[in-house]
């Protein structure tokens, strides 16, 4: 682990020497149906600048390209340590003595085959920051939900603050900056690990880590809690019918002895709409209909994960799957609020959510079994 931090730090320095983290503006999942709102992604890459690493592109190519004009020695950093792709050795040279990179070889971080080059370590910039992916999560609710909290906590200060399935530990990492103590726990100590030295490297450290499968070994109580949960894993048991919301359910129903008064929460989950209902937000009906609590659930997109595709056609009950970030506040008024997407959004969700069914009926359907 201490050579691996070692070796991280110096990559990490020299990324941030060459300014890596301007690379996240890049859109770099491939999906032509969503040609239609490239031009946000063009927007973004000359003016917004915001990180678009995780957004949606037809053409991921033509924005590395257009990219590597303006920054040559930052894209040639995004392809070895985000793409990581096979370079030669001397492209490896262009950044590390000889001395860095036969210590990266010897501990397993750059691996040599037929004469190319491949870093086996993932780091994505956000922000100012650089985290390193290992086995955990790292996509676009990461980012959505990282900007989220940046943007409630800004300018405040919180007291204590607890971080559920950190994962990276992006979540810890950034409400560290607004609160005096953080705990942060997953229930893989593979990610635990990670987690602490994406911290270091960040320079954000104090944070407490722990193994913890879900609340088991979390004990007190918290000003924040922040969590994104695992979600839209479909059991292989025919009797579970929470379509991979039972942990989402499990931390709703144990919230509220978690929470200090006038604290607050934020989880960031799927839910699942079958017959008409919202699963979620009956699971929070039930839960807190007589608790002091307001509750907002915020649409982020809707749609149909290939996981449960499948699924939807088996049940026909199942319309669409809501993303949501809801957000608990304890204090003295009870109120459950589901508030509407925007109706430009809901038209593309649900153009998007038409053309998924529109293939798997054009005899697609293998394309979108579980893998």
């Amino acid at each position: 682990m201490e050579s691996l931090e070692k070796n991280l730090k110096k990559i990490i320095e020299c990324l941030r020497t060459h300014n890596y983290t301007k690379s996240q503006i890049l859109p770099t999942e491939k999906n032509y149906w969503k040609l239609p709102l490239e031009p946000l992604n063009l927007l973004n890459l000359l003016f917004w600048k915001k990180n678009a690493l995780f957004e949606w592109t037809a053409f991921p190519a033509f924005y590395q390209k257009l990219f590597k004009i303006f920054y040559p020695q930052v894209f040639s950093l995004f392809e070895i340590f985000f793409l990581n792709s096979k370079v030669k050795r001397e492209e490896v040279s262009r950044f590390f003595s000889e001395e860095d990179i036969n210590s990266f070889i010897k501990n397993n971080i750059l691996k040599e085959s037929n004469g190319n080059y491949k870093f086996n370590i993932k780091l994505i910039p956000y922000r100012e920051m650089i985290f390193n992916k290992g086995a955990s999560w790292f996509g676009k609710d990461s980012v959505t939900f990282a900007e989220c909290i940046t943007k409630d906590l800004n300018g405040k200060t919180v007291g204590k603050t607890l971080d559920l399935c950190t994962g990276t530990g992006i979540q810890a990492i950034i409400s560290k900056k607004y609160s005096k103590r953080v705990t942060a726990s997953d229930i893989r100590e593979q990610s635990i690990q990670n987690a602490i030295l994406n911290s270091n490297i960040n320079n954000l450290t104090n944070i407490t880590f722990l193994t913890s499968d879900l609340l088991k070994n979390i004990s007190g109580k918290y000003d924040l809690i922040t969590a994104n949960p695992p979600y839209g894993i479909v059991s292989k048991n025919p009797d579970d019918k929470t379509y991979g919301l039972h942990t989402v359910f499990e931390l709703i129903e144990n919230l509220d002895n978690y929470l200090n008064n006038g604290g607050m929460a934020k989880i960031i989950t799927e839910s699942v709409v079958k017959n008409g209902k919202d699963m979620i937000l009956e699971k929070i009906k039930q839960v807190f209909s007589n608790k002091d609590y307001t509750i907002v659930l915020t649409p982020l997109d809707y749609h149909i994960n290939k996981p449960l595709f499948k699924l939807v056609h088996k049940e026909y009950g199942i319309s669409h799957i809501p993303l949501y970030i809801i957000t608990f506040r304890k204090y003295g008024k009870n109120m459950i609020v589901l508030l509407k997407l925007p109706l430009v959004k809901k038209i593309i969700c649900f153009a998007y959510i038409a053309l998924m069914y529109f293939k798997f009926f054009l005899g697609m359907k293998g394309h979108y079994e579980i893998q």
